[in-house]
């Protein structure tokens, strides 16, 4: 009985600590993720630099485009030819 009360408790802590981990790491993918927005700004901005963002359509297909950032905001990003992609359907930017 005291084991299976060990096992059960030693789960709990386990599935908490994957929880947690799995919202820390999610958050220092969101952190990155805005790090890279700011850079490609930057690029856009001074250099005139397209970058290549791969994101989410409203369909849920996976979708890349080439282009300029003109801004990142809260919840958006603006492209050169003024399309807006909402920050949380970005995946990626190179």
């Amino acid at each position: 009985m005291l084991l299976n009360k060990t096992l059960s408790s030693m789960k709990r802590v386990e599935s908490t600590t994957s929880t947690i981990s799995r919202q820390l790491a999610s958050e220092v993918d969101e952190q990155l993720l805005r790090h890279d927005l700011k850079r490609s700004v930057m690029l856009g901005s001074l250099y005139n630099e397209p970058v290549i963002i791969h994101y989410l359509d409203k369909w849920g297909r996976r979708q890349k485009v080439e282009d300029v950032v003109l801004s990142a905001t809260e919840r958006y990003v603006t492209l050169k030819g003024g399309t807006f992609i909402p920050i949380d359907n970005v995946r990626r930017v190179i």
